[in-house]
């Protein structure tokens, strides 16, 4: 099952209480992370 970030924003946004704007920074933070640690193992592996 895929989800996208509008409807993940708004799925956490409920369930902690918090506005979108706020956990679509979160969001956007934790998917930044993820792709530079991504990119950094790909290299690793070169």
């Amino acid at each position: 099952m895929s989800i996208n970030k509008q409807e993940l924003i708004r799925r956490v946004s409920q369930r902690v209480s918090k506005e979108t704007g706020a956990v679509e920074e979160i969001v956007d933070a934790t998917a930044c992370k993820n792709l530079r640690i991504s990119d950094a193992l790909m290299l690793k592996s070169v």
